[in-house]
């Protein structure tokens, strides 16, 4: 087969084009352009990474391939906003924790600084908080939860972003934030005023994705870093905030310590009543990014489902349509699937379903969430990791009955009988209400857990000088 590495990063022709190949075709196009992949533009590159990536197969040695060609950029700027489309186009295909860890031990390798130390005391006033992109998603949520109900206002924040937005600009007037778009002409210039503008605040706190994290570790003395996803293994930062599924106070990942701190998210659904069963009835769905379905598991599993009942219809969010190819090679009658694209209010359409399913290894994020407090039941693979399996994992069962216990731990399944059951179980209304009830109760509970800016603030003064 004839493969052309075009000089694009437009993500429709990235799309079009490794739609063309298979696992087998991966690997011998990954062996073949090894030897001249540094011969490649850096837009060629991205595109061949994005092509290489879709399967979700043959890290390895695609990350081989990265390693080599980042070997042989000598510009930092290019470096970085490489590093940015492998991200978007390459690990967005790879969600798993190790996979995280081994990219940006790669990203690291490439990011050798000499770290600027403090020259100035810290102000224990002011606190600065980074995110990439000024977007309200799930990596913000919690961040505005907690500055919108901290108690000490004594207490300067700083909310920079890379680029501006002025309904985010907006809500941070609105909580007596301060927003700093970074504007500048490159990312070494962007990221040198983000470090002027935090020099001698309290913490710098990097917001979950650790894109370019690896250039920043080593020039940022005051560096928190607070991650709501992944762990991978960074030198340099002086502090590591995560979710612990159990509330841990303290845990690691690949040898470095972690303290847990959970602020909670802002979730739209809870409170509200369930809507009626004839608006739900015959439609289940999965609201996530259309990454973490885009694969042979997950299609598997939703014939499965349309299996034991020929009415239902399958609903999926996404910024691109991914069900034909998995309709064509499974036999999926694509009238039984609905693309609802990227909807401006997920949780609200979340709650004309029956149930959700999550994706085979990651699951639906702040989406679940949603889910349970709007009493919307969740299916999910034994595999799958995120939000819901670590909702149910601490969960106090010994407050639950029997039936409650046994009705929370049998939605999640192994086989192809155990999620047609549960499936049917759910499309069952009686049943499907009940789970509701138990699941908004579980909601509940999980609010009164959530920390607030004090107890983020106490860590921070406890393990930064």
């Amino acid at each position: 087969m004839q493969f052309d590495v075009l000089d694009t990063i437009d993500p429709a022709a990235i799309h079009q084009s490794s739609e063309r190949l298979n696992e087998g075709l991966v690997i011998s196009l990954a062996e073949k352009v090894a030897p001249v992949v540094s011969q490649l533009s850096p837009k060629q590159f991205i595109f061949l990474m994005g092509n290489l990536a879709n399967r979700g197969s043959n890290f390895d040695q695609n990350l081989d391939l990265i390693d080599k060609y980042l070997g042989n950029v000598e510009n930092t700027i290019v470096r970085l906003r490489l590093e940015m489309l492998l991200y978007q186009f390459f690990l967005k295909n790879y969600e798993t924790e190790d996979y995280y860890n081994r990219f940006f031990n790669v990203m690291q390798k490439h990011f050798v600084v000499s770290k600027q130390p403090r020259i100035v005391p810290a102000r224990t006033d002011h606190l600065v908080f980074f995110t990439h992109a000024p977007r309200f998603l799930a990596h913000t949520n919690p961040m505005f939860r907690m500055l919108e109900n901290r108690q000490d206002k004594d207490i300067k924040i700083t909310v920079a972003s890379l680029i501006d937005n002025s309904d985010f600009a907006a809500k941070c007037r609105e909580i007596d934030v301060n927003f700093e778009a970074l504007a500048a002409d490159n990312l070494i210039a962007a990221y040198d005023r983000l470090i002027e503008l935090s020099w001698d605040s309290m913490a710098l706190v990097w917001q979950c994705l650790p894109v370019n994290l690896a250039y920043m570790s080593s020039r940022a003395a005051n560096l928190v870093w607070w991650s709501h996803k992944f762990h991978p293994n960074f030198e340099n930062i002086r502090l590591r905030l995560g979710s612990e599924p159990n509330h841990k106070p303290v845990f690691s990942y690949f040898g470095k310590g972690w303290q847990h701190f959970d602020a909670g998210f802002d979730v739209a659904n809870t409170g509200k009543d369930s809507l009626p069963w004839k608006k739900r009835k015959d439609k289940f769905g999965s609201f996530c990014r259309e990454d973490l379905i885009n694969n042979q598991t997950h299609w598997q599993q939703v014939a499965a489902v349309f299996s034991q009942n020929e009415r239902l219809i399958y609903h999926y969010t996404g910024r691109r349509q991914i069900h034909e190819k998995w309709c064509a090679e499974l036999g999926i009658n694509p009238e039984r699937v609905h693309f609802l694209g990227w909807l401006p209010d997920p949780a609200e359409k979340m709650r004309e379903m029956m149930f959700l399913l999550d994706g085979p290894f990651l699951g639906q994020g702040l989406m679940a969430f949603e889910a349970v407090a709007g009493g919307v039941p969740v299916i999910s693979p034994s595999a799958c990791h995120g939000a819901y399996r670590n909702l149910i994992s601490r969960t106090d069962m010994k407050t639950l009955q029997d039936k409650e216990q046994q009705m929370l731990n049998a939605s999640f399944f192994e086989t192809t009988e155990e999620i047609c059951q549960i499936a049917a179980f759910f499309s069952n209304e009686a049943d499907n209400r009940e789970a509701g009830r138990l699941l908004r109760s579980v909601w509940q509970a999980e609010k009164s857990r959530f920390q607030g800016l004090g107890d983020f603030i106490a860590k921070i003064r406890g393990n930064i000088s």
